[in-house]
């Protein structure tokens, strides 16, 4: 996880470990179902531990956690209430693992109520986030709510950790407001995430980041940490 200490991130922080998470994983996620989903049927088989999409081979899957309509709760996967295979639960319980390490208990409690801040998307990004090797999640609907599973996405990702078709500034910027405008985020490490899977080097100091894109954009946050503009070099 030495995305973490690259980007400063306070491994306590539920809000800054999203906002890493998050901007880390968008990428990879948006490659994921351009490239793999491609907008298909999909056939999930929680006992075989697998999902499909298309007429495409079947991908092995982790299961993350699920979302119960009627009580609007969380559970967590590694609580393994439908008695699956353990390989299936190893993502979910490396991140119950680093929940307590670091005393996040949104990682750590096997039951949480459902909120703006605490969803199977933000969960499911914070659990692909921390994985070893590159993955998104997949939400998976049912008549009581939803499962969300992940699956590996190797082929999306070059060998160096990027995307290989990047953002230029202006989309990846886009981006970044676009995930302000939707969560409570830590705007400098969403920013720097983003960048880092981009494979845009950056660099930063005293409440500022400077991208190099074609023209250098330089990024600038308040007092508050919060993005206040950005500024492209000419």
């Amino acid at each position: 996880m030495k995305f973490l200490d690259r980007l400063g991130v306070d491994r306590s922080s539920f809000t800054d470990l999203f906002s890493a998470c998050l901007g880390c994983g968008a990428r990879v996620q948006e490659a994921g179902s351009k490239l793999i989903v491609k907008g298909r049927r999909r056939s999930v088989d929680l006992k075989r531990g697998e999902i499909s999409f298309g007429d495409d081979a079947p991908r092995a899957i982790w299961y993350i956690g699920s979302e119960a309509s009627s009580s609007r709760t969380w559970l967590w996967g590694y609580e393994n209430i439908n008695r699956l295979d353990e390989r299936l639960l190893t993502l979910a319980r490396d991140v119950r693992d680093f929940g307590l390490r670091h005393g996040l208990e949104e990682l750590s409690t096997p039951k949480l109520a459902l909120s703006a801040k605490i969803n199977g998307h933000a969960l499911s990004a914070i659990a692909c986030g921390l994985s070893q090797e590159p993955v998104c999640y997949y939400r998976c609907p049912h008549a009581g709510g939803a499962v969300f599973v992940a699956f590996a996405t190797g082929e999306c990702v070059s060998p160096e950790g990027a995307i290989a078709s990047g953002m230029d500034a202006t989309k990846l910027i886009s981006l970044a407001r676009d995930y302000i405008g939707a969560f409570q985020l830590n705007h400098a490490v969403l920013s720097g995430a983003l960048l880092m899977r981009n494979g845009t080097k950056f660099s930063e100091a005293a409440g500022k980041i400077v991208a190099n894109f074609k023209n250098d954009a330089l990024f600038s946050f308040d007092n508050l940490g919060r993005l206040s503009e950005v500024k492209f070099a000419v």
